[in-house]
Order: structure tokens, then sequence, then C-alpha cells
């Protein structure tokens, strides 16, 4: 993949200016995760908004293969008109969550908090919506940083099953074994000192 930044309209090779990996969860992001603000992209990614207005527009970390703008303004989050819609797939289809986040152009994580009443709770409402829920169809193909987060602590400081992780964030179950087995950097203080999180865990 040939990842450019612009600079004083001259063009630079930036391979090694930041993770590819992770540049195409954040064009993701915003592209469908209209859910988000733009403000809430950068906090997620750790970014500043003028730096996310330029990777927007196409004149910083530029790629071949994305049409610019990534996001339009005047984008609308997808909640206020289809929230009602979105909790009736959720109790009365089996359609999966990855799917529904799809079909309204918002975040899966929104998906399961709409599940869990932790958005837009309704107190004449049972909780979740969709009780022992299931995996259908393919699943996710990106993490965003949050829910990488999410999935090391479940690891790190819970019991949940791998399967269920793997279940819960529509993810095959080799992605939760991969970070379950890698050993994750983590930041400890300011001056950035670094250690490494003491697993795997070891799953009988």
């Amino acid at each position: 993949m040939k990842i450019y930044m612009i600079q004083n309209g001259q063009i630079k090779s930036s391979k090694q200016l930041i993770d590819k990996d992770l540049l195409k969860r954040l064009f993701y992001s915003l592209k469908y995760e209209q859910d988000k603000t733009m403000i809430q992209i950068a906090t997620e990614y750790e970014l500043a908004i003028e730096q996310l207005e330029e990777i927007n527009q196409g004149q910083i970390y530029r790629v071949n293969w994305q049409t610019y703008p990534v996001r339009n303004k005047g984008v609308h989050n997808p909640l206020t008109k289809h929230l009602v819609e979105i909790r009736d797939l959720l109790k009365n289809t089996n359609i999966s969550q990855k799917d529904i986040a799809r079909k309204f152009n918002i975040s899966v994580s929104s998906v399961m908090a709409i599940n869990n009443g932790k958005y837009c709770h309704n107190n004449k409402l049972s909780y979740p919506l969709r009780d022992n829920y299931q995996c259908c169809g393919n699943e996710r193909t990106a993490l965003s940083p949050k829910e990488v987060r999410e999935i090391e602590e479940k690891l790190k400081n819970t019991n949940i099953s791998m399967r269920s992780i793997a279940t819960e964030y529509e993810i095959p179950l080799t992605t939760v074994l991969n970070l379950n087995t890698s050993q994750r950097i983590i930041k400890l203080s300011i001056a950035e000192t670094l250690t490494c999180i003491d697993y795997p865990r070891i799953e009988e």
C-alpha cells in the first residue's frame, strides 16, 4: 500500500509515520461510524482535531485507494432517526449487530450499547434487548483502539471466555487468541515509561 504525506505542496512518503492498519480503522470510523463526531473520533485515536481534519481531506497520510473527503460535512447522527428501528431489529430479528451497524452507518459499539441499555435507556424495556446473542455470518474485520483496550482488560481482569468475547465483539476467535498471546505495550505514565501486560491467559 502506498501512503503519502503532503506538506507545503510536496508529496513525501509516510509509510513509517503511521501504522497502516490503524489508518484503515480510522478511515472506517470516518466513513461508516457516523454516530461518532469528529471530536469523538479524534479523542479515540489520540489525534488533534486539526490533524484528523487534514487526514479526512487527504492533506496528510493520503492513500491512493481512498476517496476524499472521507466524511462529508453536514453528516447527521443516524441514531436520532433510526433508534426505534434499531431496537426493533435487536428484539425481533437475528440480524447480526455488525449488519445492523452497517445498515445505519453507526458503530458496532453503539449497537451493543443500545442492546444493553447503556445508550438511550428506556425504562419500559427489558435489557439486554437480545438475549444469548450469537454471531452469524461474517465477522467484523476491524477493531477500534478503544475496543482493543476493552478486550485486553477483559482478558487480563475477568474470567469471561475468549469465545464469549469473540461473540460479543463479532470477531473471529483467532483475533481474541492473537490479542491474548501477544505482548501488548501500554503507557504507564506521562513520562511514557513502558511495560508489558503480564498475560497470555491460559484458558482451560
